[in-house]
């Protein structure tokens, strides 16, 4: 049946087409635009050439045009109008019936524009077949069942300027639809049942969309780039919808905002004001928001809360210069239902923390962005210990006077804690702690059963505040120092902080206390330079003991046997060799004096000597031989080189020299400093504290007694420290 009907349609159009065109004049209007008290609209915004603006808004001065852009530019977008609506200009546009029951009249020769009418039907789609003259300029369809719309539909119409599709069925609008009408000025789309609005539906360039109805559809969101088009707009009206959220599905910023307009969201569902920074609007660009968009946001069931805080100052500003909030009347809280945004005092948008989000039992907590803070009311809720956990957020002002607490204790909390008043409880003890955590601006304990205080009090300075209120406390030349704080408190803050000090039962101002304690300042500074003085002395000593301990047991060795002092020596005094020589014996010029010199040299003299690549078993353990011989030798000459040490039979055996050397009291450790070194080139700090205690014989020659120095250091019985440091002895001797 609907398809009989649309067919019957396309032939009554096409009938009523060949009886007006040969009317028409072909001749242009564009000329002949001249209409008393208007003049053509032109502008880079708008690309329709049809439009005539009143000659008033030339001299109409739009305040805080800065903000809202070129005042002609505001005045023509809202009063412009077509050259058809216009005076006598108003006979040059015929109505089309398209569906037999309007009455079509026969169009003149004056006839320039058409506007095509197809309402009060069944039909549920554009009827396709006969959308093909190019003059025109309005389309009325409202009134029908249609469910879709397309661009196709209406790409025939170049300079189509109105466009009424209300009180249709349509479900959805893609960015496509319209993008193709550059000269549509006037969209309807109301009372429809519109759900979704695809985003840059309106904005697209090149065109001339200055007036948008979206009245009575069901739409829960719509897109910011739907509101923001980008250009200077006369209205959007998405009134009567049930909008709770402005969306941004492309991530759109805008850092500079340009154009705006009216927008009606009148009935909705709004609670909060979107947050701007999810609708792509800096917070640069807010204020602008204020001065180029009017919005009607009436009839919405506003929450009064900390949401809605952050755009009140912006809306209060725009309220002192136009008709901005008039009609923002909160629904929610009750206690500020029926009153105008803003009329409401910045403190009281507040949003209550509940239990579950750690407010402690018997408290009231709410955030107040007014102060910039959350608070915590504990006060007369008869708690004897301070709660565990207080909300998560950052800038706490806690309130638990009036209550039974004993104890002011660190908590974690108290780092995001600005304020916290504990006054008229019964707190003794306060955790010094607390007085160094920088967040803490205020801390009020007075009327409590304080009796001490803390030297930490001095950290709550640099704007942080302690009122401590009248305190008494016992008097002691130690706290002195509370009379030069507490003066300087109450000069400081203008505060009657009094502390009391008891004394042989007698009450005291503190003040006085420094009198009182005059007499000890010279004994005290006596103490304090004899405590420092033991204090360095004690260090010095710990200092040197580990630094040069090496040094001190060698010189208190060879102090004790310079004496002749007894000392009972429990090491059998039984040796197989006089003299062990450790040496490096891969070392050509070393080994050729060790065995050819000094060895031969000792033996004529009578020593029994120990020589490892000589008297080691061939085959045998190298380090078992090293411990053996070590062991039953009495003294011990070390040959030093620069490389000595530097194997790990070496190191074994220089490890076993010197536990026996201290384990004999009667040995003696002879070193010959073969390649001349210096303390500072040795790492070894054994070595080391022979040559910087010079209990060493260089290897020099100059005076040629460099063997009778070394014979006759080994002949003395007191055991005098010598080192011979030479490059690394390969352990392996030789039998």
């Amino acid at each position: 049946m609907i398809l009989f009907l649309e067919t019957k349609f396309v032939m009554e159009i096409a009938m009523l087409l060949l009886l007006v065109i040969p009317l028409t004049s072909n001749a242009t209007i564009e000329d002949k635009m001249i209409v008393p008290g208007h003049f053509k609209w032109i502008t880079k915004a708008v690309s329709s050439k049809n439009l005539m603006c009143p000659i008033a808004c030339k001299t109409t001065t739009v305040q805080f045009s800065p903000f809202g852009g070129s005042p002609i530019i505001q005045c023509c977008t809202d009063r412009s109008l077509p050259i058809w609506k216009i005076g006598k200009f108003r006979s040059s546009i015929c109505n089309l019936y398209l569906n037999g029951n309007g009455k079509t009249r026969h169009c003149s020769t004056k006839t320039t524009f058409y506007k095509l009418i197809f309402k009060n039907t069944n039909s549920t789609s554009i009827p396709n077949g006969f959308m093909y003259y190019n003059e025109t300029v309005e389309i009325d369809f409202n009134n029908n069942e249609i469910e879709n719309i397309t661009g196709s539909d209406f790409e025939c119409f170049p300079i189509l300027d109105t466009l009424d599709l209300s009180s249709n069925k349509i479900s959805k609008v893609v960015n496509t639809t319209f993008f193709k009408l550059r000269n549509l000025r006037k969209l309807d789309l109301s009372y429809n049942v519109i759900q979704y609005i695809e985003p840059r539906t309106f904005s697209y360039r090149p065109g001339s969309i200055l007036i948008i109805n979206l009245r009575g559809n069901i739409l829960k969101s719509i897109d910011v780039t739907n509101l923001y088009l980008g250009y200077r707009f006369s209205e959007i009206d998405v009134s009567r919808n049930k909008i709770s959220k402005i969306t941004n599905q492309l991530q759109w910023k805008s850092p500079k905002l340009i154009g705006g307009g009216s927008i009606d969201f009148m009935n909705n569902n709004f609670s909060h004001f979107p947050y701007i920074k999810n609708a792509g609007i800096t917070s640069k660009t807010i204020l602008s928001v204020s001065f180029r968009y009017s919005l009607y946001l009436g009839g919405n069931p506003w929450f009064c809360d900390c949401k809605f805080a952050w755009f009140i100052p912006s809306l209060k500003l725009a309220s002192k210069h136009f008709n901005v909030g008039s009609d923002w009347e909160c629904k929610y809280p009750m206690s500020l239902r029926g009153v105008l945004a803003v009329n409401v005092p910045d403190d009281l948008f507040v949003c209550n923390i509940s239990v579950e989000e750690k407010c402690p039992l018997s408290c009231n907590c709410f955030e107040q962005p007014s102060r910039k803070r959350v608070v915590v009311n504990c006060s007369r809720s008869k708690k004897y210990k301070i709660p565990s956990a207080f909300p998560q957020q950052a800038n706490l002002d806690i309130d638990l006077s009036h209550n039974f607490i004993t104890i002011f204790e660190n908590r974690a909390y108290l780092n995001r804690t600005v304020a916290i008043n504990l006054s008229f409880n019964k707190i003794k003890v306060l955790d010094p702690l607390v007085y160094g955590i920088q967040t803490l601006k205020l801390i009020n304990v007075e009327n409590n059963q304080i009796t001490d205080l803390h030297r930490n009090i001095q950290l709550m300075k640099n704007g942080r505040t302690i009122v401590i209120g009248n305190i008494t406390i016992e008097c002691s030349c130690r706290k002195k120092w509370i009379a030069n704080w507490l003066e300087y408190q109450n000069r400081l803050l203008v505060r009657h902080d009094r502390i009391v000090c008891r004394q042989r039962n007698d009450e005291l101002i503190t003040l006085y206390m420094i009198d009182n304690c005059s007499f000890r300042k010279k004994y005290l500074a006596y103490e304090q330079y004899l405590i420092v003085g033991l204090f360095l002395i004690v260090l010095i000593a710990t200092l040197t003991r580990l630094i040069f301990k090496y040094e001190i047991y060698l010189f208190l060795r060879k102090c004790r046997h310079k004496f002749r002092f007894n000392v009972f020596n429990p090491v059998d005094q039984s040796s197989t060799f006089d003299i062990y020589i450790s040496f490096r014996e891969d070392k050509e010029d070393i080994s050729k004096w060790v065995i050819g010199v000094l060895t031969t040299h000792l033996e004529t003299r009578g020593f029994k000597i120990c020589l490892p690549p000589r008297d080691f078993d061939l085959g045998g353990v190298h380090v078992d031989q090293i411990m053996t011989h070590t062991a039953s030798s009495k003294n011990y000459v070390v040959v030093l080189s620069d490389d000595y040490l530097k194997t790990q039979y070496q190191v074994i055996e220089w490890g076993h020299i010197w536990n026996n050397y201290k384990r004999n009291i009667n040995s003696n450790i002879l070193v010959i400093n073969y390649d001349m070194l210096h303390s500072k080139n040795i790492k070894d700090q054994i070595l080391k504290a022979f040559l910087r205690l010079q209990y060493s014989i260089d290897f020099s020659n100059f005076d040629k007694k460099l063997l009778k120095k070394i014979e006759n250091e080994l002949r003395v019985k007191a055991p005098v420290v010598s080192l011979a440091l030479i490059p690394h002895l390969p352990i392996w001797c030789k039998g």
